[in-house]
């Protein structure tokens, strides 16, 4: 999909170890190979929210393209596919998960994409959230109902650099203790954005 002029009002506050965030806090978690991890309780989950923050010397028109990209893959995921428009710069996609000894989950969730100008370069935003009442009955999956997350890709030194600031919650719900899952979730925005680094 590519991305359109649409106006969308993310944080991308990158700082100090805890941070206000509306009803909840961001608190540092961790630093590592140079990506920077917050996590921020959400009511009703015991899976916290992440937001992993990290530089990369590369422009955003390459790094978006790399995660936008067929190479750019996500631990777990088994399906992943356009099921409509829902207007400008957005979409609707139909999402399926699933780990070994787990049963599978999905859901279709909203992403809204842009694009702006900012000092000569490009500023990249994607958002998405879950949708209800959408995901298809056929299908022999438990259905997620708590996604939340966004991208967002700053120009920096005239360009030459980006800087992303990733978030992400996911609850999978069903029948799985919360701390089987927790661990591995907020490790994952190290390496997601530890791959990023490393292939820009």
């Amino acid at each position: 999909m590519t991305p359109t002029m649409t106006t969308i009002i993310l944080a991308a506050v990158f700082a100090i170890p805890a941070i206000s965030n509306g009803s909840s806090k961001w608190a540092l978690h961790g630093v590592e190979s140079g990506v920077t991890v917050f996590t921020s309780q959400v009511a009703g989950s015991a899976v916290p929210k992440v937001r992993a923050i990290a530089e990369v010397p590369a422009s955003t028109d390459k790094v978006w393209s790399y995660i936008t990209g067929q190479n750019f893959k996500v631990k777990g995921l088994k399906e992943k596919k356009s099921v409509g428009n829902c207007g400008t710069g957005c979409e609707l996609t139909y999402v399926r998960i699933g780990y070994p000894f787990i049963d599978d989950r999905h859901y279709v969730a909203q992403i809204v994409s842009s694009v702006e100008d900012k000092d000569g370069a490009k500023l990249y935003h994607r958002k998405w959230r879950e949708v209800s009442g959408q995901t298809p009955s056929s299908v022999n999956a438990i259905i997620v109902e708590m996604v939340d997350g966004s991208w967002t890709l700053e120009p920096v030194d005239g360009g030459t650099k980006t800087k992303i600031t990733y978030e992400n919650h996911i609850d999978l719900g069903g029948d799985l203790p919360p701390s089987l899952f927790k661990g591995g979730f907020i490790n994952s925005a190290y390496t997601i954005l530890q791959n990023i680094i490393a292939k820009n």
